[in-house]
């Protein structure tokens, strides 16, 4: 027909998803191309085969909600599911399903403050070296008290943060539930121990990250759990007597129910004890 549309298709098709999706999309199939071009090269013949391994090894590590969005990402990438794939697809599928059933009969863990404080304390008792220490400190923090996410902690770069007068600030430039792409900031009140091992971290190499592993290069995720942190860190701000909504807004949670899973079911977050009366005299 000699009719040309290619750019309007294109820009229909990525307005079909928010650009919170396709960050998350973008996010979820970085990793797996990562993952495929490491040693055996067998992972780049199939995609649909190695997808299934890879989710196999993730979901050691994360829960059905990332699986999921990995499998959505990568039939938007290949412009749908082929019918002659639909038994491959029918796999992955029928993995976060398995995942999902695994989560339902476990029970949820939620890291608490004195844990914290006693996993903290005992850093400098390990014998690593200096920066490792500061390393695992930053990264307690970050999770706990900051209710950051792995891969928000990790992706921080040196840039990101900023000292004022009595807290620390840090900008996640990529939130899960930043419907405008804009970032986001938490903020760290200054406290000796912490200011020391963040500037000597800061300083220790020349690249942009902030948190490394010991040549200086990406600190791989798999090296720690944030979840129960950041479950526990949720509830420990709910007690100590944080409003839900600026939780919310520290954890970036979508809204108050997406945050339900990450708090503990103790007597202040249910508002104190139920009360019942106080006499019966009332009632006869």
């Amino acid at each position: 027909m000699g009719e040309r549309a290619g750019q309007d298709i294109h820009q229909l098709l990525c307005s079909s998803r928010s650009a919170t999706t396709l960050q998350a999309y973008d996010r979820a199939l970085e990793s797996f191309r990562r993952w495929q071009k490491e040693q055996p090269h067998e992972r780049e013949k199939d995609d649909l085969t190695s997808a299934a391994i890879f989710l196999a090894v993730r979901s050691r590590s994360v829960g059905s909600g990332s699986m999921a969005t990995f499998i959505s990402a990568l039939a938007y990438e290949r412009f749908g599911r082929k019918p002659e794939e639909a038994q491959k697809w029918a796999v992955l599928d029928e993995m976060v399903r398995g995942k999902k059933r695994m989560e339902g009969s476990t029970q949820q863990k939620f890291a608490s403050p004195h844990e914290v404080e006693t996993l903290l304390a005992a850093s400098t008792t390990t014998g690593w070296p200096e920066w490792r220490t500061d390393r695992i400190r930053i990264l307690l923090v970050l999770l706990f008290y900051g209710l950051l996410r792995i891969s928000e902690a990790l992706n921080l770069n040196k840039d990101d943060v900023r000292e004022e007068r009595k807290f620390w600030s840090f900008r996640i430039r990529r939130s899960k539930s930043d419907q405008g792409a804009t970032g986001a900031s938490i903020f760290i009140q200054k406290s000796v121990w912490f200011d020391s091992a963040f500037e000597r971290s800061r300083m220790r190499t020349a690249g942009s990250l902030l948190l490394t592993n010991d040549r200086g290069d990406e600190w791989s995720a798999n090296a720690a759990s944030s979840e129960i942190k950041r479950r526990g860190g949720a509830t420990h701000a709910l007690e100590d007597g944080t409003e839900t909504a600026a939780i919310q807004r520290r954890g970036r949670w979508r809204n108050p129910r997406s945050m339900n899973p990450y708090v503990s079911a103790s007597v202040a977050t249910q508002g104190g004890p139920a009360r019942i009366p106080s006499d019966l005299c009332c009632f006869e």
